[in-house]
């Protein structure tokens, strides 16, 4: 029986080989803190249902829809009539109600605040007791706690995202009149504090121009040549293929696509036992539903270690443009093509091994945060600042509010205005007040 493509969450899809045309969808079942529920008999609780399709996707919608009942009726059996519902109870149901008809990122999101903070804290209590004094004590006590990973005190973000889960789980059951209001949306969020776009200026067009040079000699410093030259994303860099700049005779180059990470989930059905999917040894990464996208394979047929990255082509027409490859963009490409590649991408690094691989866009940001440090230039400045940088060049050179939009692949003006420095803003101020002075003239000798 060949398996196809699932989550521990959704379930795992099967084609019965042994009757064509027939599908088996399987899924274990867990509780809101990801462990596995258990029938009886001690035996984790699984549930599976098999249908009829012609296609997979027709088959995965099928069998979707009848394993959320089955998953219900599952659950009825196993919660006693006279039993206290606890947020916790509650949580599970929720989370396992396909009706809400959320996006992947939506729901692991949620999963992740009830797993982390919610429940924790508040898990135990029956849900018909949970009051206002329980959620802002829950809230001060997340605000203060520190976060493992920063070891700095949660950011208003964190805590208004566990506020916004735990009331939209409690919206719910209001909904289902199992509680008469809800007492998160009795809380307001906390207030987050807005760091101004200003506070670390981009590099102006000369701090730029005069970086461009030092590079030459940094790690990298091609691509950071290429980022500040072009104004394009990270991800586009890194998505550049040689063979795309070979072909450029014309002298123009074609971005088109992105290197984009994935998540690793289990490719296992999630038997192994492993919470996290990247540590299944039968692990594989969550391609794309929709788009194209193209892997990236070993050009020399080594035996390409495991990258859970692909290249993605946007949706947006908008992100689709053309760039020259003379002067000193030409040049900085040059030197990056010197380098090897294993992957056929412009850009690439070598690990401690000797092995080539794709670089990650973090990898980049941490060698950028060396660079600034080494070169002495101010600290804090983001490659994504470059963007920005490179509006500022952009209009020094003469180029249009609407030229600058199209290069830069932005979907509004707006953006691109606001990209822009303010001392860019004042000159287009200092315009319009020279347009309407000049209007002015007109005025006074009509009177």
């Amino acid at each position: 029986m060949a398996s196809t493509k699932g989550t521990y969450r959704e379930g795992t899809l099967f084609r019965d080989q042994q009757r064509p045309g027939q599908w088996i969808m399987r899924k274990p079942l867990y509780d809101a803190l990801q462990q596995r529920e258990r029938e009886s008999n001690g035996k984790p609780a699984t549930v599976q249902v098999r249908v009829k399709a012609t296609s997979q996707a027709k088959a995965k919608e099928l069998a979707t829809k009848l394993l959320a009942k089955k998953e219900a009726e599952w659950r009825a059996r196993h919660t006693s009539v006279d039993q206290v519902l606890t947020l916790r109870d509650w949580s599970t149901r929720w989370l396992a109600d396909l009706e809400h008809g959320w996006k992947r990122e939506t729901r692991v999101w949620y999963e992740d605040n009830l797993q982390n903070h919610i429940l924790p804290k508040l898990g135990h209590l029956p849900l018909s007791e949970i009051k206002k004094r329980h959620v802002v004590d829950f809230l001060d006590t997340l605000a203060a706690a520190k976060n493992p990973r920063t070891r700095k005190p949660n950011s208003a973000h964190v805590v208004n995202g566990a506020r916004r889960t735990l009331a939209s789980c409690l919206s719910s059951a209001t909904k289902k009149a199992l509680i008469e209001s809800n007492p998160a949306l009795q809380v307001q969020p906390k207030k987050v504090k807005k760091v101004r776009r200003d506070s670390i200026p981009p590099l102006s067009p000369s701090e730029a121009i005069e970086l461009l040079p030092k590079l030459d000699t940094q790690p990298l410093g091609s691509l950071f040549q290429f980022l500040l030259l072009t104004g394009c994303r990270i991800s586009e860099a890194l998505g550049l293929r040689r063979d795309q700049v070979q072909g450029a005779d014309d002298g123009a180059l074609i971005i088109e696509w992105q290197l984009e990470e994935f998540t690793w989930i289990h490719g296992c059905g999630d038997i192994c036992g492993r919470k996290r999917g990247a540590d299944c040894p039968q692990r594989d990464w969550d391609k794309p539903d929709d788009g194209e996208w193209l892997q990236l394979p070993r050009l020399d047929g080594k035996p390409a270690p495991e990258i859970a990255r692909a290249l993605i082509r946007p949706k947006a027409s908008e992100a689709r443009r053309v760039i020259p490859t003379t002067g000193p963009i030409g040049a900085a490409l040059a030197r990056a093509m010197e380098s090897p590649a294993a992957y056929g991408l412009v850009w690439e690094y070598e690990t401690s091994d000797g092995i080539l691989r794709p670089l990650s866009t973090q990898h980049v940001r941490k060698v950028w945060a060396d660079v600034t440090k080494d070169l002495g230039a101010r600290e804090g400045t983001t490659l994504h600042d470059f963007r920005r940088t490179w509006t500022d060049l952009s209009a020094d050179a003469g180029l249009t509010i609407a030229e600058t939009q199209e290069v830069i692949a932005h979907g509004d003006e707006r953006t691109t205005r606001a990209y822009m420095s303010k001392e860019q803003r004042a000159k287009g101020i200092r315009a319009m007040s020279q347009v309407s002075d000049y209007i002015s003239q007109f005025s006074k000798k009509a009177d």
